[in-house]
């Protein structure tokens, strides 16, 4: 899974491998035609190759969908995008629905209506999102931000060990997902 952000717009892709060889694109927007998916294209390209994944290889056919809320969410999230700016808490909340399932409801959410078995369910409200998500990523932040942090490392290819001055260690910088917002 992965967050994609293109042209100020944000959405989930899921690369559901074999035997479904597909790629689910969460997006919320009311008016998405199936010809805009092709614009995920490339990025759906760079993950395969980066898994060292041939497509071309895979049988069934790859394909790319949009998600359906009922079939791809266990816990289905019921919102449509009104604003350009709701596409990153909706993003933030169809992700962590997907890798965690239920657990926002669980930490968040309130018990609505009578009857049944009582379940708490966060509401449908983006903005509610935008702040429950901000918060959880400082969280976040706060308890693993010494591990996430980039520290310059020795390249020793680059490093001769003869003894000429001008040829002391380069620090080299090492990131996992070189700049990209890959997650």
């Amino acid at each position: 899974m992965t967050v994609v952000a293109l042209d100020n717009h944000c959405v989930v892709l899921q690369l559901k491998l074999h035997p479904h060889n597909t790629t689910v694109v969460y997006d919320c927007r009311p008016n998405k035609t199936k010809d805009e998916l092709n614009q995920w294209t490339a990025t759906k390209e760079m993950i395969l190759k980066r898994c060292a994944i041939n497509r071309n290889a895979s049988n069934p056919k790859w394909l790319t969908r949009y998600y359906n809320r009922i079939n791809d969410l266990r816990f289905p999230i019921c919102v449509e995008q009104t604003s350009e700016l709701d596409c990153a808490p909706i993003a933030c909340r169809i992700l962590w629905q997907l890798m965690r399932p239920g657990e926002a409801d669980q930490f968040y959410g309130t018990i609505p209506g009578r009857g049944g078995t009582p379940t708490k369910q966060l509401i449908n409200d983006i903005d509610e999102w935008r702040k429950i998500c901000v918060n959880e990523l400082v969280s976040l932040v706060e308890k693993y931000g010494k591990v996430m942090v980039c520290r310059p490392t020795t390249n020793t290819a680059e490093n001769d060990e003869s003894d000429d001055e001008s040829k002391k260690p380069k620090a080299k910088k090492t990131c996992l997902g070189h700049g990209s917002r890959t997650i």
